[in-house]
């Protein structure tokens, strides 16, 4: 797989964009053959980023949901008009989305929806687009769009381990197995009902086939040479962290 992203890299630094450091790993690092939920999908218009949703349950077509979501989003970039703007690009992604749902078989009790947030850089633009939880740093500027649920989490999370170690265990005992996740599981569980419910101040934005209001698509201009993007990353529960993928690009 390391080959394989290399000759990828190479293809890409031929065309409108530079990447001068990339990294892909997913929540299971020790293998080689369990694909997290992160696609980075390179083309010679765009560099995207896409993070599907986490799950812990059910199948798309063989695929966790999170994973089908965002394969069906990146392969739908290569088909976006260079000039596009982010509007039309989210509108046409969703739409590629919404039609590869259609036709998918279930396998269990799907606990999370299918559904992923993006990171993109368009070349002809020379802008960065983010739609849901993901990160940028642009014009030396960071940019970062939480889920409401994710902070509320992360602060119980804080409370339980802090509260743990109060109480004499060790950092160690901590790393070894989360104790913060039968808590939060079943927050986790019930976050969905607050995705694309625009009257909730929970309320959050990912691509899951739907329209998504222009409120919700950041357009960052990029005057630098160097942007980095990144999805969410982050520290995920029960003993290991989220997918990770990085990539920093230099305008050619």
């Amino acid at each position: 797989m390391a080959d394989a992203l290399l000759m990828y890299l190479a293809y890409c630094a031929r065309i409108g964009y530079e990447v001068l450091e990339a990294l892909w790993q997913a929540k299971q690092s020790s293998s080689t053959t369990i694909p997290g939920d992160d696609v980075l999908h390179l083309t010679p218009d765009f560099a995207a980023v896409v993070d599907g949703a986490g799950s812990w349950s059910g199948r798309l077509n063989g695929l966790r949901p999170g994973r089908f979501a965002a394969l069906a989003v990146a392969e739908g970039v290569d088909t976006l008009e260079a000039e596009a703007d982010l509007p039309s690009a989210a509108r046409h992604l969703s739409l590629l989305l919404r039609e590869a749902l259609a036709g998918t078989s279930v396998e269990g009790e799907l606990l999370r929806p299918q559904t992923c947030v993006v990171a993109i850089y368009s070349v002809a633009r020379r802008e960065v687009w983010l739609v849901g939880d993901c990160q940028a740093l642009v014009n030396g500027e960071h940019h970062q769009f939480d889920l409401p649920t994710d902070q509320r989490a992360a602060s119980l999370r804080q409370a339980v381990l802090r509260a743990l170690l109060m109480k004499g265990q060790s950092i160690a005992e901590l790393q070894a197995s989360d104790p913060s996740w039968p808590t939060l599981k079943p927050l986790f569980e019930v976050v969905p009902a607050y995705q694309n419910h625009p009257t909730d101040l929970l309320e959050y934005r990912a691509f899951d086939g739907q329209r998504i209001p222009a409120c919700h698509l950041h357009v960052l201009p990029v005057l630098e040479q160097v942007t980095e993007v990144v999805p969410d990353g982050y520290p995920a529960t029960g003993g290991s962290f989220d997918d990770r993928t990085y990539l920093r690009l230099g305008s050619t």
